[in-house]
């Protein structure tokens, strides 16, 4: 039996025209292509293409991709190009690059991916995964059924500040060492001035009990880790300095409630910032309960004088 007609003039045959067959087509794989560039792009750049490079979240993710370029390559100059002047000033290139490699414990990193990005006033906090190259001993092993992408070996924490020159580096949450690196804690003229400022808003201006759900006598205690007892002065409230074993002894025989305990203050030039736990006591035991809650404030100089500027994080 003939055909009536051959395979090439199907589409004629039912009203197609070859030429629209092979355009749709064409359509379908260049969408598909750009689909998959897309899919394969840098989140910072498809951020930058679909919310404007002026977008403060956009910014902040270019700075993260960049610092996981720069860590997955092992250039801890590059990274150290991106923490804020207080930090340079103070800290070693050595003391950083000595904590990478010690974190990275002779893992190679096969890629860095921001994860997550908060945007507090003008301070950020990124978390991004870390993937280490797998050994050939790993290789040998078989990946669970239904695993597409083997799950990150890390994750890292990076806090960053927003300057005048952009955003740098704070801190490197796992891979920095809190006390060997410790830095940016300003004279003590500026600590207590900041201190003061950080207290009034806390507890004057908004209140435990309105902010943290918290309520409280009008003693306010502070943990006293052995340095200097900074004079702070609130209205219709008394702030007294005690040591953790002072705060024990109280708790169980007076109406002390919570303490707040002040970590260090940090100092940025014109920018510092202040974290503090504030922790309620359980009266029957004495033993801290687990309504610990944590505020993170900003401040900023203009003129040599401090000024609260925003609320950070709050957990």
């Amino acid at each position: 039996m003939k055909h009536l007609f051959k395979q090439a003039d199907l589409p004629e045959a039912f009203g197609v025209k070859p030429r629209i067959v092979a355009a749709g087509a064409f359509t379908l794989v260049l969408s598909g292509a750009l689909l998959a560039g897309v899919w394969l792009m840098p989140k910072a750049i498809v951020d930058r293409l679909t919310l404007g490079a002026d977008n403060p979240g956009t910014e902040l993710r270019e700075r993260a991709y960049e610092f996981g370029q720069a860590l997955k390559a092992g250039r801890t100059d590059r990274i150290y190009g991106l923490f804020n002047s207080s930090f340079r000033e103070e800290i070693r290139p050595e003391l950083l690059d000595s904590a990478v490699k010690a974190w990275l414990a002779g893992r190679a990193i096969s890629r860095v991916m921001p994860s997550n990005i908060e945007l507090y006033g003008p301070s950020g906090m990124v978390s991004s995964y870390v993937y280490f190259l797998r050994s050939p001993a790993d290789s040998l092993l078989e990946e669970p059924p239904g695993r597409r992408s083997p799950r990150p070996n890390e994750f890292l924490f990076q806090y960053w500040l927003k300057t005048a020159s952009g955003w740098q580096l704070i801190w490197l949450n796992k891979l920095l060492d809190p006390v060997a690196m410790d830095y940016g804690h300003g004279d003590t003229a500026d600590v207590r001035e900041i201190l003061q400022l950080a207290l009034d808003q806390i507890i004057t201006a908004r209140g435990l009990k309105k902010s943290l759900g918290i309520t409280t006598s009008n003693r306010i205690v502070l943990l006293h880790h052995g340095g200097p007892e900074h004079r702070i002065s609130l209205p219709d409230n008394r702030v007294v300095w005690l040591s953790k074993d002072s705060i024990a002894t109280l708790t169980s025989r007076s109406d002390l409630d919570l303490y707040i305990d002040v970590l260090p203050l940090r100092v940025f030039k014109d920018i510092a910032i202040g974290t503090f736990d504030i922790i309620p006591l359980s009266k029957e035991s004495g033993a801290l309960s687990t309504r610990r809650r944590s505020v993170k404030l900003i401040f900023a100089k203009a003129e040599g004088k401090w000024g609260f500027a925003n609320y950070g994080a709050q957990w």
